[in-house]
């Protein structure tokens, strides 16, 4: 594991940072109850802001152009996923059109003002289209009088929009996401995994989310998490990142000292951490993916992989050595410093809490 391994310590609510999700309808409706934008929310609680930049109907053209599309109030971002194109990729004739080269020079700017803010970048690719299913579903209920020939969005320019998109991020520094390819490898093209052609299915947003997390692990090491092994909840003393989770967990608060440990972000970093200088690399995508066993290859709440069976195993032994480890320490340093920490609170200017 790069870096100090350890287990972060908790940090108070200036230092919570974001991670903001800029793009289109795609990200948008992706903070629905099963949406990508949603699962990405859950897993990083406690650890970071997760911000839903997304503007449908929006092109590369007009965020670039809107200064506070991106905008959020926190000192620090730690990740900008940037995902345009479906909008961009529709035809000369429709008042959405971007051409490919202006595209190009639109991501291009949104990755570098994202890098100018954010410690990484993940520019996304837009997923293929199911032209007809897209005709049948959306496009002939605006314009009923229209032929198929007419339709606004096919596979065949997503596909050119996609490629720039890896382009746009290998040039300008930011990691690529190709959620275009991980629709195009299922068997039919991705075609279940979208509502009406163009927008996602819960099967979708689920490919959407085990695909960047993908990403994540591949290309921000920080950004690891392992969940709870017990619970598999990624926000508890048993779940393990190096990312530091806003306010010590409460199996670590004393019950005698606990408001300067809420109060005192000095004395909170102080809390008892063990060196993991030697613990696995904590993994995510098939990590913490779970098989809804349908057999049918869907996806449940965390996604699928082909790999799972190791992957899962292996998140499960390194949790659950960690949630031991970890719960044996606490309890040692919390009968060892109650003691201490009345001293220390008696000589303070904090007020004393008696239960």
């Amino acid at each position: 594991m790069p870096g100090d391994a350890r287990p972060a310590a908790p940090c108070h609510v200036g230092e919570r940072p974001a991670i903001v999700l800029l793009g289109d309808s795609l990200t948008q409706y992706g903070f629905g109850p099963e949406g990508w934008a949603s699962r990405l929310a859950h897993r990083y609680q406690r650890r970071a802001d997760v911000l839903n930049r997304g503007y449908s109907g929006y092109t590369s053209r007009w965020l670039l152009a809107a200064p506070s599309a991106a905008a959020v109030p926190h000192a620090k971002v730690l990740l900008t996923v940037i995902w345009l194109g479906a909008n961009d990729a529709a035809p000369k004739s429709a008042r959405s059109h971007v051409p490919l080269d202006e595209f190009s020079e639109n991501l291009a700017a949104l990755v570098a003002k994202a890098r100018d803010r954010s410690d990484d970048v993940v520019v996304v690719s837009c997923p293929p289209v199911d032209d007809r299913a897209y005709f049948d579903k959306a496009f002939s209920k605006k314009h009923p009088d229209a032929s198929f020939r007419d339709v606004d969005r096919t596979r065949a320019s997503a596909k050119r929009y996609a490629f720039i998109a890896k382009l746009a991020a290998q040039q300008g520094g930011a990691a690529f996401c190709d959620v275009f390819e991980a629709f195009d490898a299922r068997p039919d093209g991705g075609r279940a995994l979208l509502s009406d052609g163009l927008h996602l299915n819960e099967k979708g947003e689920a490919l959407v989310f085990e695909t960047l997390l993908r990403t994540v692990d591949d290309h921000c090491p920080r950004l690891r998490l392992s969940p709870c092994a017990e619970t598999m909840s990624p926000a508890n003393a048993g779940s393990f990142s190096q990312l530091r989770h806003h306010l010590p967990w409460h199996n670590v608060l004393d019950d005698r000292d606990y408001a300067r440990q809420l109060c005192d972000p000095d004395h909170a970093a102080a809390l008892p951490r063990d060196d993991y200088s030697a613990a696995p690399t904590p993994r995510t995508g098939a990590a913490d993916l779970r098989r809804s066993g349908s057999g049918d290859g869907s996806f449940s709440e965390y996604g699928s992989s082909g790999d799972f069976g190791r992957d899962y195993n292996d998140s499960r032994d390194f949790s659950r050595d960690f949630s031991r480890d970890y719960s044996m320490r606490t309890s040692r340093s919390s009968r060892g410093s109650k003691s201490d920490m009345r001293r220390s609170a008696s000589a303070s200017s904090l007020p004393q809490i008696t239960p």
